[in-house]
C-alpha cells in the first residue's frame, strides 16, 4: 500500500507546487480492512469515522484513506477504555504503520 506525506507548497507565478513523499508501506491489507470494520465498526457513519477514527470510507462503507497517526490514537484508545482488546497478531500489524504516523495511507 501507498502512504503519502506533505512536504511543502510553494507558489511560482501562476503555477502551484505541492511536494509530497510517496512510500509504499508493507502492511496486511486485509488486517487493516478488519481492524476499521470489526474492532472501530467504521462503514456506518462517514462523518464520524474520519472524524473520530481517521477513515474516509468509500460508498460500501470500506476504508480507502487513512489518517495513520488519529488511526493509531483510536486503538490505543479503545483499548485503553476498557473495551474489547485488538487480537496480538492484528495489534502487531497495525504497529508496523507507527513510525508512519505523519503519513495518509491510501488503500
Amino acid at each position: 500500500m501507498k502512504a503519502k506525506k506533505f512536504i511543502e507548497k510553494t507558489k511560482e507565478g501562476e503555477y502551484e507546487f505541492i511536494k509530497n513523499h510517496v512510500i509504499d508501506i508493507e502492511v496486511d491489507k486485509s488486517v487493516i480492512e478488519n481492524v476499521c470494520g470489526s474492532y472501530l465498526d467504521v462503514g456506518f457513519d462517514p462523518e464520524d469515522d474520519y472524524n473520530k477514527f481517521g477513515v474516509l470510507t468509500n460508498e460500501d462503507g470500506e476504508p480507502e484513506y487513512i489518517k495513520i497517526g488519529k488511526f493509531l490514537d483510536a486503538i490505543d484508545k479503545k483499548a485503553h477504555d476498557g473495551e474489547e482488546a485488538l487480537e496480538t497478531d492484528d495489534y502487531n500489524e497495525v504497529q508496523k504503520l507507527k513510525e508512519f504516523r505523519d503519513y495518509d495511507l491510501w488503500m
